[in-house]
């Protein structure tokens, strides 16, 4: 294992923000824990856990970050099948969060200013 087992990116303004989080590092190609937040301030308003999710998925929204897609798709299977969209629209990024089988739908804005992202992560794995 490497102390380089997790990665943020954090997307908005201090007003609003969302905050995405890999951890927990295989040590192969998957983060065992993925969670996004959506915070108002610093306040946590809503959290969602996508559990064990594969390295690539930084790479899918590294993509996006850097306008090479103007949109990112990602499925989950465990603990539940849930889905997270992320999509730019204008100066706007609108992350939709939906699963039928939690009869969930929720869709969050905010604007398209990258606070942090701590891309050590990639560099280490980019290396490996």
């Amino acid at each position: 294992m490497t102390e380089n087992n997790s990665a943020t990116l954090i997307v908005g303004t201090l007003a609003a923000k969302l905050c995405f989080e890999w951890a927990e590092y295989d040590g192969d190609d998957c983060f065992d824990r993925y969670l996004v937040q959506y915070l108002e301030s610093e306040d946590i308003v809503e959290q969602f856990q996508f559990g064990p999710c594969s390295t690539h998925s930084i790479r899918k929204i590294e993509s996006f970050l850097k306008g090479e897609t103007d949109s990112v798709e990602s499925g989950f299977r465990i603990p539940q099948i849930i889905y997270c969209d992320l999509n730019r629209v204008g100066d706007s990024l609108d992350f939709h969060v939906y699963s039928t089988e939690l009869s969930l739908d929720k869709r969050m804005e905010v604007k398209f200013e990258i606070i942090e992202f701590e891309r050590s992560f990639l560099n280490f794995y980019d290396q490996k």
